[in-house]
C-alpha cells in the first residue's frame, strides 16, 4: 500500500494517541515519580518518538512503514533504559539493560498492533464517488489504498499515463475505458457491478486474477493477450484479439464465449459457459479444458486440436468440423443433442458411447452427422449396427460398401433393376463392377442409392428418412439373359 505523510495526517487522526498518552503519562510521571510511572512515560513517549521518525522517512509501503518504526522503537527503547537505570541509580548492566528495554518495547508492540488494526479498516479501504476516482486517476498520483469501491458509472477517456488500475478495485456501475493507449493491465480483483468495455487499439492488455464483471464485456479493437485465473463473467464474452494467448483456469461466462485467436495456445480447466461455445481458427490450440460445460460447443478450423476433453458436458450440440489433426474423442461425455464431425481426417475410432445415445430427454429425434472418411471398417460396421432407436444419422463422408452385413434372404419376386439408375444386375455386362444392396424389399446400386441418400436423406420410394443400418449387401444371382 502507498502512504504519504500528507495522507497519514490527514486520514488516519487516531495516530495522534500515542502523541497524547506520551504527554499525559510524562505529566503523571512528574507529579508521581515511582519507577512503573516513569517507565510507562518513557515507553509512550519512545513509541511517539519513533513513530515521527518513521513518518519523517517518507515510507513508500505499509511494511516500510511499520518495520522503521519497530527499529527506531527498539533503538529508542534501549537509550532509554540506560536513561532509566541512572536514574534510579541502578547498575548499568547489560541484562537489566535488556530487562528495561522490553518493558519499554512491550506497551510500544501492543500499541503498534492496535493501529495496524486500524490503518487496515480505516485505511486500507475507501468508498468514493466516481468523479473523484476519475480526478485521481487523471492526476496520476498513487493511490494508497489496498481495496476502493467507487460508487456510480466510471469513464476513463485518454488518459496517457494509466499503466493499470489498481487492485480490489470495485465499480458499483458500469467501467468504459477508451483511448488509454499505454493500459497495460486491469490489475488482480477487479469487480463490475455492470457493463465493462475496454477499447483502447494500441494497447496489450492482460486481464488479472479474480475479475468479475456482472454483465456485459467487450474488449473491442484491444489486443488483449492474456485472461487470469478464476474470471467470471455475466454476460457474454468475445475473444477475438489476435493476440490473446492464455485464458486461466475457472473461466466463467454466463453467456455466449466466442474464442477466434491464431496465438490461443491454451485454456485452463474447469471452463463454465451458460451459453453457447464457439472456438474458430484457433491454430495452435491443441486441447479443451477437462470437464468443460457449454450449452453447445462448435469448433472450427482447429487444425492442432488433437483431442476432445474428458468428462465434457455439452447441454445441446456438438459440432466439430475441419480439424485435420483430431485424433481423440473421450470415452466419457455428455451431450444432449445433437453430433456433428466433418472433415476430421485422422479421426478413425469412435467411443461406445456415441453409438449408445438415444433420442433426447425431451424425447426428440438425436441427429448424429458423420462427415468422416478414415474411419477403419471395424468402427464402421459397429456404428452402422449399433445406433439406439430415436437416432437420425446422416453419413455425407465415403461409406465402404464392405461395413454392410450380407441379408440373409432376398425376395423371390424382387426386381433386380436399380430403380435410381436402371442399371439391371441380370442383363448388364458389366455388373461386376456394381454392388447391390437391398433396402426396403428393393435393391440398389449401392453407390447411386448413398449419393441419393446423402443429398436428400429419404428412401427413394417410401419418401421416409433411411435408417441405414437397415441397409444390406447381396450377391448375385447366377445371369438369366445374356446379350449378344
Amino acid at each position: 500500500m502507498i502512504l504519504s505523510v500528507e495522507e497519514l495526517d490527514r486520514t488516519i487522526e487516531y495516530t495522534y494517541f500515542s502523541r497524547a498518552a506520551a504527554v499525559g503519562s510524562v505529566g503523571y510521571a512528574a507529579f508521581y515519580p515511582t519507577p512503573l510511572a516513569v517507565i510507562t512515560a518513557i515507553a509512550l513517549s519512545t513509541l511517539a518518538l519513533a513513530e515521527q521518525f518513521a513518518k519523517l522517512t517518507d515510507p513508500k509501503s505499509m511494511t516500510q512503514y511499520v518495520v522503521t518504526k519497530l527499529a527506531a522503537t527498539i533503538g529508542l527503547a534501549l537509550i532509554s533504559a540506560v536513561v532509566f537505570q541512572l536514574l534510579f541509580s541502578l547498575p548499568v548492566t547489560a541484562a537489566s539493560v535488556c530487562v528495561h528495554a522490553a518493558w519499554i518495547i512491550l506497551p510500544s508492540l501492543v500499541i503498534t498492533g492496535l493501529q495496524s488494526m486500524l490503518l487496515s479498516h480505516f485505511f486500507c479501504e475507501v468508498t468514493m464517488t466516481s468523479a473523484k476516482f476519475i480526478e485521481l486517476m487523471q492526476s496520476g498520483q498513487p493511490l494508497g489504498y489496498q481495496k476502493i469501491t467507487v460508487i456510480g458509472d466510471v469513464t476513463l477517456d485518454k488518459i496517457d499515463h494509466l499503466k493499470e488500475l489498481p487492485d480490489h478495485l470495485t465499480i458499483r456501475g458500469n467501467l468504459k475505458i477508451e483511448q488509454c493507449y499505454h493500459l497495460a493491465s486491469l490489475g488482480n480483483s477487479l469487480t463490475v457491478e455492470g457493463n465493462l468495455d475496454c477499447h483502447c487499439s494500441m494497447s496489450s492488455v492482460t486481464v488479472g486474477n479474480h475479475l468479475r464483471v456482472t454483465g456485459e464485456v467487450d474488449f473491442g479493437n484491444t489486443c488483449l493477450t492474456a485472461i487470469g485465473d478464476h474470471c467470471s463473467m455475466g454476460g457474454g464474452f468475445m475473444g477475438t484479439s489476435v493476440g490473446l494467448a492464455t485464458i486461466g483456469i475457472c473461466f466463467k461466462v454466463g453467456g455466449r464465449l466466442i474464442l477466434s485467436s491464431r496465438r490461443l495456445t491454451s485454456i485452463g480447466d474447469g471452463l463454465s459457459v451458460g451459453g453457447s461455445v464457439h472456438i474458430d481458427h484457433c491454430s495452435k490450440l491443441t486441447s479443451l479444458p477437462k470437464e468443460m460445460s457449454a450449452e453447445g460447443l462448435y469448433v472450427t478450423s482447429c487444425k492442432n486440436l488433437v483431442s476432445l476433453p474428458e468428462g465434457m458436458r455439452i447441454a445441446l450440440d456438438l459440432v466439430i468440423s475441419g480439424c485435420p489433426y483430431l485424433t481423440t474423442v473421450p470415452n466419457r461425455a455428455l451431450i444432449g443433442r445433437n453430433i456433428e464431425f466433418s472433415s476430421c481426417m485422422r479421426l478413425t475410432e469412435l467411443p461406445a458411447w456415441v453409438t449408445g445415445l438415444g433420442a433426447t430427454s425431451d424425447k426428440r429425434v438425436r441427429k448424429v452427422h458423420l462427415g468422416l472418411k478414415n474411419l477403419s471398417i471395424p468402427t464402421l460396421r459397429r456404428l452402422i449396427g449399433g445406433w439406439a432407436e430415436g437416432v437420425e444419422v446422416t453419413w455425407p463422408g465415403d461409406l465402404a460398401y464392405e461395413c454392410f452385413p450380407k441379408a440373409e434372404q432376398v425376395p423371390e419376386d424382387v426386381d433386380w433393376r436399380c430403380p435410381i439408375s436402371f442399371i439391371d444386375f441380370l442383363t448388364d455386362l458389366d455388373r461386376e463392377t456394381h454392388q447391390p444392396v437391398l433396402y426396403e424389399g428393393r435393391i440398389y446400386n449401392f453407390s447411386d442409392f448413398i449419393e441419393y441418400y446423402n443429398d436428400k436423406g429419404i428412401s427413394p420410394f417410401s419418401r421416409q428418412p433411411v435408417v441405414i443400418k437397415k441397409l444390406r449387401r447381396v450377391d448375385l444371382p447366377q445371369r438369366v439373359v445374356t446379350r449378344a
